[in-house]
């Protein structure tokens, strides 16, 4: 059910901060990976 005008939409709010994690985490591995890392599970 879609918030009330004004009312603040703590599912977007969460699925903001969701992508805004896992598009951090992917920069940062794509960032090892430049830098001839290339095992990133013992990072998880």
């Amino acid at each position: 059910m879609p918030p009330e005008a004004g009312e603040p939409d703590e599912r977007a709010e969460r699925l903001s901060a969701g992508l805004a994690e896992a598009t951090g985490n992917a920069a940062f591995v794509l960032a090892l990976r430049e830098r001839g890392v290339r095992d990133t599970a013992v990072l998880r």
